[in-house]
């Protein structure tokens, strides 16, 4: 007898796109896929008029930077299953060696967390990159940051000696890409893409703080111009092009990086180690968002060409992954939104993951559904080694988002069970959005009401 049968859906099956099936769960693992014949259930739930689609995951997650990491853990895995997402990775970074560090984070999180969960770790000094290995022979960890926004600032920002301090520069980059298509390939370093070069030069800052306007999204977008992002997105292509080792563009924002990138990527080596991924408020909030400086973030939100270009690269293949890069923060501590230099940049966008790309890509722009699957669970899975999630197929952990494509709902913070106070997209009307969310088999989310006690996700290592 199967622990679960799903009957009635149209699901999103690899190679033959939506189609009406039964799904049979036992044991955490799908096991049945058909249109009859499935053996009886413990329970079944009925999906007729609703989409079946594999599990959201979440490659952009930041579990305890302006809250708790356990609290975090608690209540934005919560907010994620809302959103329908089943796995979640979230980034994590230090001056301090790892190992010991991981293993806290890994029974800290597990006690905590709703729906599955990994890490991708920063790497900051150069005992990081000795211990990458270890990181991944131990725990499973296949992903690690590299981050340009915090170049020649180490030794401050993370108390890192001088003499073992990253620049975090091209050079750097060049040499850990180097390293890992030589000792692990299968590895993939995640880059944020922002020249500092370009955003610190005094030259530049000189006409920037000149600007008028300045508690404004459009001036924060000018600190940070969109070919500031394009430069160093093409430099972490090549790089990775030219040592074989798998590179992840973390949230991508402007329409420039895509237009760039587009021929690179029409190469089949170039697209075998290079992943693009963007962010849902990138593809639907703009410097004339209503949110006002609740929407700062880094990088900025730009303009709306911007966002139909990320669309259409989406469409093409260009942006291969969506991650929300969700960071909890209460109105409080974000800083409100009306003083550019009070306000942090980050907010919370988990909940909304799956509404955003079906109302916004599916219902307004006619992307599909297999789509839609493929940026927000198949291609996550395949870059970060989530070899048992991301598919409805025999044999795949039993995560699903079923959604009702034509549930209507307006956004209200207080219904994204997370303990953030405000969404930046409060008030938006939304059509599509997850009634259910099963992860490993279990009811995790039913209609915006969580099922599961704290520690229900499992850690996911990833060899």
């Amino acid at each position: 007898m199967l622990d679960l049968l799903i009957r009635g859906g149209q699901a999103c099956l690899p190679g033959r796109g939506m189609q009406p099936v039964d799904i049979g769960v036992e044991q955490g693992r799908i096991v049945f896929i058909g249109n009859h014949g499935a053996p009886e259930a413990r329970r079944e739930i009925d999906a007729r008029g609703l989409v079946v689609l594999p599990g959201a995951i979440e490659p952009h997650m930041h579990y305890g930077v302006y809250m708790p990491y356990d609290d975090d853990c608690r209540t934005e895995s919560r907010c994620a299953a809302t959103g329908g997402v089943t796995t979640v990775l979230s980034y994590f970074r230090h001056g301090k060696d790892y190992p010991d560090t991981v293993e806290d984070l890994i029974r800290r999180g597990e006690a905590q967390v709703a729906v599955d969960f990994g890490l991708h770790i920063g790497i900051l000094s150069t005992d990081h990159i000795e211990q990458m290995g270890v990181l991944y022979r131990r725990f499973g960890i296949s992903s690690f940051k590299f981050y340009t926004n915090y170049m020649y600032q180490v030794p401050e920002l993370f108390k890192v000696p001088e003499e073992k301090a990253l620049r975090l520069d091209d050079g750097d980059m060049g040499y850990v890409l180097q390293r890992m298509g030589a000792e692990l390939p299968t590895a993939t370093l995640c880059v944020h893409c922002e020249s500092m070069e370009i955003s610190r030069s005094p030259l530049f800052h000189r006409e920037w703080d000149a600007l008028p306007d300045k508690d404004t999204l459009g001036w924060y977008e000018k600190r940070s111009p969109d070919y500031a992002e394009t430069v160093s997105a093409l430099a972490a292509a090549l790089l990775a092009r030219k040592f074989r080792a798998k590179a992840y563009l973390v949230h991508t924002s402007a329409g420039l990086t895509a237009d760039m990138l587009t021929p690179l990527l029409q190469d089949e080596e170039t697209r075998r180690y290079v992943t693009v991924e963007t962010c849902p408020h990138y593809l639907a909030s703009t410097v004339e968002s209503e949110a006002g400086l609740l929407a700062k973030v880094n990088p900025p939100v730009r303009y709306r060409e911007d966002s139909e270009r990320l669309w259409e690269g989406i469409r093409e293949g260009t942006v291969g992954s969506i991650g929300t890069d969700h960071c909890n923060s209460s109105f409080e501590k974000k800083g409100g939104r009306t003083e550019q230099s009070k306000v942090k940049p980050g907010f919370g966008g988990v909940g909304l993951l799956l509404p955003l790309m079906i109302s916004e890509g599916y219902h307004k722009r006619g992307l599909s559904l297999e789509r839609i699957a493929e940026v927000t669970s198949t291609n996550p899975a395949r870059v970060f080694g989530l070899t048992d999630k991301g598919r409805i197929a025999e044999g795949c952990d039993a995560d699903f988002a079923l959604v009702d494509l034509e549930s209507e709902f307006t956004v209200k913070a207080s219904e994204l069970n997370s303990a953030s106070d405000y969404s930046i997209y409060e008030g938006m009307r939304l059509k599509g959005r997850p009634v259910m969310t099963i992860c490993r088999g279990n009811v995790v989310m039913d209609h915006g009401e969580i099922c599961v006690a704290p520690g229900a996700g499992r850690y996911v290592g990833r060899k």
